[in-house]
């Protein structure tokens, strides 16, 4: 399971190499086609990884990805609500 983890989240990794150069396009498409290869990875490896036919491995790893979208969303809302709060960056012009 670390083994798959690991290696679905390595695009994303490398994607700070790409981050370096200050560009906000190049940044959207470069990291948009790493999240695509992130997901391809975990399609293809979660039925390997369980030992399932590749029709549930399907479903499988559409639960794991909603799962991971939630807990994404969860995380931009305490954001949100701590920042509300008054701890949060402080831009001073």
């Amino acid at each position: 399971g670390i083994t798959l983890a690991a290696y679905t989240a390595t695009p994303v990794f490398l994607l700070g190499v790409i981050a370096a150069y200050p560009n906000i396009w190049v940044n959207m498409i470069v990291g948009l086609i790493a999240v695509a290869y992130a997901v391809y990875l975990l399609y293809e490896g979660l039925p390997i990884l369980m030992k399932i036919p590749e029709d549930r491995g399907f479903m499988f790893a559409s639960a794991v990805l909603t799962v991971g979208l939630v807990m994404f969303v969860g995380l931009l809302a305490i954001t949100v609500v701590i920042w509300s709060v008054g701890i949060g960056p402080v831009y001073v012009s």
